[in-house]
This record gives C-alpha cells, structure tokens and sequence, in this order.
C-alpha cells in the first residue's frame, strides 16, 4: 500500500510591526540577521509576514544582506483560529528565567492577555525603569513564541501592578480561579460546575505562594481557589499546567 508523503519542513513565520499592504516589504537589520543566522534563510526561500492587526502574508525573500533584506508578499495566508476561550494569566512576578518561560509557554497555549502582579511574596521587586525593561523583554518573547506557535496576534501584556490593582482591573461577572496546593477543590470539580466558558481568569502566586490575606482578598472578589492535585509545583509548573487543563476542558486542545 502506498504511504502519504509529508512535507514536515515547516515555513518560518516573522513577525513585523509593518502594514502589509504593498507588494515588497524592507526589513531591518535585526530582522534580517534572524533570518539569516537563526533561520538560516536564503534569497529565494518563502516565509509568512504576519503582524498581529489582521494581517497573514505569504512571502518570498529577494535579497538578504547583512544590513537588510527586501521580501516580496506573494499571496494571504490563513490564520489559525483564536481558541473559543479567553484566558487571562495573573502572574505573580518570579525571578527572570522561570518568568521567561511562563511567558513564552502561555502564549503558545493560547492566553488572551498576560498580568505580572507585584505580590507580597514576591522576591523581585520593579522600579519603573525596570518596569518598563521588562515588559519589552516579555513582549520580545511573546512575539517569538507567536512566530514558532503560529499564533496570529500576540496578547496584551500589561505592564507590573499591584495585587490589589490587579484584581481589581478584572471585568465583574467573569469567572476566575486562583491556585493553591491547601484546598482539595479542583478544575475537573470547576468543569462539572462550567460546562462551558468563553473567559477564564487564572491567578498564579510567586515561589512562596499567595499570602494569606491575598487568598483572603481573592476569595473575596470571587475567586474560586483551586489546586492542581496532591503535589506541590513550583510557579512556573502551576502556571503551564493551569493554562493547558483549562484549554484542554473549554478551550482549543485536544486529545
């Protein structure tokens, strides 16, 4: 019996800040050298321009220097859809590595925005310069991780607030959960509650956990507080996990 041949080259995806609405588009010299030196991409070879305001282009590389490049748009591409569920991150700001990741995993599985809350047992604290550095650390690695997943439009990454502005912040009548290892109430119990959901809030404390009075004023704001199962995860693990359960019970993934 004759097998299916399949194509697993997958085509590279970059995003640009640029409308695409002409024929040739100009990158930069650090878009250029991302394609040259990470993707390996010469003169000739296709890519999808993509810019999170509507736009998916297919397109082909004219030339590549080492200063820039100039791409021709040769047709639209199709987006993947947005999942049916809207998910909200609260992450409580953890140092910059775990933090990296929570950022680059969530996106990926599709969160409609993500907020670094400043919590009481948060080890990193953020003046407004390092505010203002760190978001656009985290928009850079929203992006790229919109590029590897296919994701079309990047979400909105708020810049550091307080707890208590954080929550505040949240739209009234949406559901939100936030996590806890003291409590034996679980998403699965969550779901039997909520067949269906369009909007989730998900609240993640830092390496020592939401503090007492913060699990008081969620509760108190109508946070369901939830835990993963037996074990205790670290923040990053409860984030990525949190994330996937809630798509996977009224999301986009699938088994």
């Amino acid at each position: 019996m004759a097998t299916r041949k399949i194509n697993r080259k997958r085509i590279p995806r970059l995003f640009i800040e640029n409308k695409l609405t002409t024929r040739t588009v100009n990158l930069n010299a650090n878009q250029t050298h991302y394609l040259r030196q990470v993707l390996r991409l010469r003169s000739g070879d296709r890519l999808v321009l993509f810019n999170g305001l509507g736009d998916e282009k297919c397109a082909v590389i004219e030339t590549l220097t080492r200063t820039g490049s100039k791409v021709q748009i040769t047709g639209s591409a199709k987006a993947i859809p947005s999942s049916p569920l809207k998910l909200h991150l609260l992450q409580s700001i953890i140092k910059a590595e775990p933090m990296d990741l929570i950022i680059q995993k969530s996106v990926e599985l599709g969160v409609e925005s993500i907020s670094p809350v400043l919590s009481n047992f948060s080890v990193i604290r953020l003046d407004e310069n390092r505010k203002k550095r760190r978001l656009e650390h985290w928009q850079k690695i929203s992006r790229s991780a919109c590029e590897q997943s296919g994701r079309h439009c990047p979400p909105l990454i708020n810049v550091p607030q307080t707890f208590s502005k954080a929550l505040t912040a949240i739209p009234s009548n949406t559901t939100r959960i936030a996590l806890h290892p003291s409590t034996s109430n679980t998403l699965q119990d969550l779901s039997h509650t909520f067949d269906q959901l369009t909007e989730l809030h998900i609240l993640i404390g830092p390496e020592g956990g939401l503090s007492p009075s913060e699990l008081d004023e969620a509760n108190a704001t109508g946070f369901h507080i939830l835990s993963l199962g037996p074990r205790t995860l670290r923040t990053e693990t409860a984030a990525i996990a949190a994330c996937t359960l809630a798509q996977f019970l009224w999301g986009d993934l699938s088994v």
